[in-house]
């Protein structure tokens, strides 16, 4: 069982909605591929990445990820309003 908050959740189902794509929390999980998939495909890599984050691993393990350049400066603009608040945490 894993704690989701006010609830217990069967690893089972958890395990079920990681294949259909869908975390605990509702949201979509980010496509993986790997570092070999992304060099062959990289237009496909390009335009999946414009939709959504696409996480690219090198001997299973996450190396970088590859997300638009709309949703970078919308990160990298929230950065910067936490810095200028004073709520970033080390």
């Amino acid at each position: 069982m894993i704690d989701s908050g006010a609830m217990e959740i069967p690893i089972a189902f958890v395990a079920t909605l990681a294949k259909s794509g869908i975390s605990i929390s509702g949201r979509q999980t980010m496509q993986t591929i790997s570092a070999k998939e992304a060099k062959y495909h990289f237009g496909k890599l390009i335009d999946t990445a414009r939709a959504e984050p696409v996480t690219v691993e090198k001997h299973g393990r996450a190396v970088v990820v590859v997300l638009a350049v709309e949703e970078y400066e919308r990160l990298k603009c929230l950065d910067c309003q936490r810095v200028s608040i004073g709520v970033v945490q080390d």
